[in-house]
């Protein structure tokens, strides 16, 4: 199931995603400080929350705080004394490292959509932002006011969704497709752009096969999921097909992936699946071989080899 908050701000991911596949202009966050779109009173509300944190700790909920340290010096001359913890390096680190299983549990959606809120909040309180940096570091309120806060928002949403394009593609394919299309644009092939990749990949983690396709997660609507657990042989596979039961639309194969190339075919091709496609990842028990695909059902698109983009119709006319 999709993480809630990488749901709530998958909009904003996709336009952000849109935006560096396109290159065009494109901001998430408004570099205008308008109460239409932050409130009428956040101008007030953010200069009384910056100065509420005058004189104070400014506390962060960290491990290992040896003491505080005030050390910043505003160039208006407006007194500060902002005290900040300072911590234990070891203590930090090794709160990091428990953290990590977590972030990690959470999957590359959970990581992005904890990003997206982060920005999202930073976004509600650019007006106490704008305070802080006006005063911190002597630039002008508009510009403390785009520079530290919807400038440096929209730059972090980029890092943030180059990193989901990247987790989200697999690895060598999209790089060869990309490559093509410059080279395309050297030859004066002005019109050439890059469509997309495919999303499927195998690989091998740790010494343990892993693969994924398509629509791995069942997000088309009414789609149905068949799933094989072997716990004995650590071996997980799962098929999602549409609702007719006709198309395979995913597959997820963990522990063995021998069926990668048949179930990737199908998937890419549109090729109709068995009357009972649950077949395709469970084991044989009556000693016939299971459903597959032979060469002639394949299409002459068929991708047989993905390192090098060779196509069965490459193979026939060799």
């Amino acid at each position: 199931m999709p993480h809630p908050l990488f749901e709530k701000h998958r909009a904003t991911l996709d336009a952000a995603v849109e935006a560096i596949h396109t290159r065009g202009y494109w901001a998430a966050f408004n570099e205008m400080p308008s109460p239409k779109t932050y409130g009428e009173t956040a101008m007030e509300d953010g200069k009384r929350a910056y100065e509420a944190c005058l004189g104070k700790e400014f506390a962060l909920d960290q491990p290992g705080v040896r003491g505080w340290m005030s050390s910043e010096r505003s160039p208006y001359g407006v007194a500060l004394d902002v005290k900040y913890p300072v911590c234990d390096a070891e203590a930090l680190v090794a709160a990091g490292q428990r953290a990590m299983a977590g972030w990690q549990k959470i999957g590359a959606e959970g990581r992005v959509g904890v990003c997206l809120e982060i920005l999202d909040r930073l976004n509600k309180r650019s007006f106490e932002i704008a305070h802080a940096v006006m005063m911190t570091t002597g630039q002008g309120w508009m510009m403390a006011f785009q520079a530290g806060g919807p400038h440096a928002q929209d730059r972090g949403l980029e890092a943030v969704a180059y990193a989901w394009r990247e987790q989200s593609f697999g690895l060598v394919a999209p790089g060869y497709d990309m490559a093509r299309v410059a080279a395309r644009h050297i030859a004066g092939e002005a019109e050439a752009a890059f469509g997309g990749a495919d999303l499927s990949t195998k690989l091998k983690l740790m010494g343990v096969d892993v693969a994924s396709i398509g629509d791995a997660q069942g997000k088309t609507p009414r789609s149905r999921n068949y799933q094989f657990i072997d716990e004995r042989k650590q071996v997980y596979k799962k098929i999602v097909v549409s609702e007719d039961g006709r198309q395979l639309l995913g597959a997820v194969l963990v522990g063995n992936a021998d069926e990668y190339g048949t179930l990737l075919q199908m998937t890419l091709g549109g090729i109709a699946l068995p009357e009972e496609p649950e077949f395709l990842i469970l084991p044989s028990s009556d000693g016939k071989a299971k459903p597959g695909l032979g060469v002639d059902a394949l299409p002459d698109t068929a991708q047989i080899c993905s390192c090098n983009n060779v196509t069965k119709a490459q193979i026939c006319v060799a």
